[in-house]
């Protein structure tokens, strides 16, 4: 829950960048934190740490990242004065209370299958699924990076132009849907192929649930 609180604070400042169209920040700001996660994470493996130690790193990495994109802000887009209004801050809370929702479900709906899994089949099916799961969370960028691409353009249209509006929805679901077609289709027909390619033979058993999760991205 601490963790979800940074991060959505890191997606509100980036959230400026994004409104001045500076996309190349928001790039290096994420990629800085995944490229962190991964060192920091294969640090504590090595060294023996727990999902605790695995938890504590990614919160350090990420509140460090809040802190340098904040410092961005000030240094690149405009000078940061600091104060508390509590009716601002009121207003804040209850229209982004809907958004905490989304970002709540988006949660649950991503893991709950797999602690589901593991009480239900043990930990051997769950690793399996688990693997499939990961090689298809490699696409989740996709409709990411296309949605924060769009998104001024859609702030824009939305009070200008409605039609303009629809258009720009029509035309993102159809190329996205495209893509994701393709990608659930290669996932299907080559799932062996790629989780021999990922982690060997002792994943095998991994297939059947990655030709099946692959229609998910649709």
């Amino acid at each position: 829950g601490f963790l979800m609180i940074i991060e959505s604070n890191i997606n509100f400042v980036l959230a400026f960048f994004q409104a001045a169209q500076k996309f190349q920040t928001m790039v290096i700001v994420n990629l800085g934190i995944r490229i962190g996660w991964i060192i920091g994470s294969m640090a504590m493996v090595f060294m023996g740490g727990g999902v605790v130690s695995l938890i504590a790193i990614r919160v350090f990495i990420t509140g460090v990242a809040l802190i340098i994109a904040v410092i961005l802000i000030h240094l690149k887009l405009q000078r940061i004065r600091w104060m508390f209004r509590l009716s601002f801050a009121w207003h804040m809370l209850k229209v982004s209370f809907p958004f905490a929702l989304f970002r709540l479900y988006g949660r649950v709906y991503t893991d709950i299958d797999t602690v589901m899994l593991s009480s239900l089949r043990g930990d051997v099916m769950t690793g399996w699924y688990s693997a499939a799961n990961k090689v298809l969370r490699l696409f989740t960028f996709i409709p990411t990076s296309f949605f924060n691409a769009v998104l001024p353009t859609l702030s824009r249209s939305s009070k200008e132009s409605s039609k303009d509006f629809i258009e720009t929805i029509s035309r993102s679901v159809k190329y996205l849907s495209i893509i994701a077609f393709c990608i659930a289709a290669g996932g299907f027909i080559l799932s062996e192929q790629i989780i021999l390619l990922f982690y060997g033979k002792d994943y095998q058993a991994a297939a059947p649930a990655l030709a099946i999760l692959s229609w998910s991205v649709v």
